[in-house]
């Protein structure tokens, strides 16, 4: 693997990895205080995980 095929698959695992622990305590700490966040919680794991997603995607096209 090149150094930017691995550069790829790191990028892709730490923003899914990001998007995953953001789910999991920024969602339930918003709701909880009752913070307006104008729907970010909501959204979160769908803007993040696309985004790592296509990092791994482009891992895959260069292997």
């Amino acid at each position: 693997m090149s150094k930017k095929q691995n550069l790829y698959l790191l990028i892709g695992i730490t923003i899914i990895g990001t998007g995953l622990v953001l789910s999991a305590f920024y969602r339930p700490y918003i709701y909880t205080h009752k913070i307006n966040d104008f729907g970010f919680a909501d959204t979160i794991g769908s803007l993040v995980s696309v985004i790592g997603f296509c990092c791994v995607v482009w891992y895959s096209w260069h292997f």
